[in-house]
């Protein structure tokens, strides 16, 4: 099992660590101490419910812009949820194949710093299109799940910031 040596992302089932990717040099891996549990409350539809989020300690609220999801918000709505969250909450912006030049008119629309969410079958090189934003890349736990993790740690992009583990249900 992870224990407090182990810096990076790992994926283990029981005893038994499937792989891993290790974490860039960053403050986290530098010092221990300042490791905590971040809180994304994901599929934020109103300003209100995000502000709420907010109030009751999240770090970032999930915004999302796939048309074909049932929690979809245009981006009108999306710059005035993120408009009601307080500077130190993060909007995060969640795309499923979305071409790049939405992503990056949207990030520009929204007009404050936001974290970029890939949640679909976006390349690797996608997260190094959007080199100026943080993004963070659903991954599936499915049998390619070591040959995507094994890509992303060759291909390093500088701006990935994070991986979500999507399990089948």
């Amino acid at each position: 099992m992870p224990n407090d040596e182990d810096i990076g992302v790992g994926l283990w089932i029981g005893e038994r660590r499937l792989s891993s990717i290790p974490r860039q040099s960053s403050a986290l891996a530098e010092n221990k101490d300042m490791r905590r549990t971040r809180v994304k409350i994901c599929g934020v539809c109103r300003p209100e419910d995000a502000r709420l989020a907010a109030d009751l300690g999240a770090d970032a609220v999930g915004i999302v812009r796939a048309e074909s999801a049932g929690r979809y918000v245009p981006i009108d709505h999306a710059v005035a949820i993120a408009a009601a969250l307080p500077a130190f909450v993060t909007p995060v912006l969640l795309y499923v194949d979305a071409a790049i030049s939405q992503i990056q008119g949207d990030l520009m629309k929204l007009s404050r710093p936001a974290i970029v969410q890939l949640h679909g079958h976006e390349p690797i090189s996608a997260i190094g299109e959007l080199s100026g934003s943080a993004v963070i890349k659903a991954v599936r736990v499915d049998e390619q799940i070591e040959q995507t993790l094994a890509e992303l740690r060759s291909a390093r992009p500088a701006n990935l910031v994070g991986i979500v583990l999507e399990a089948p249900v």
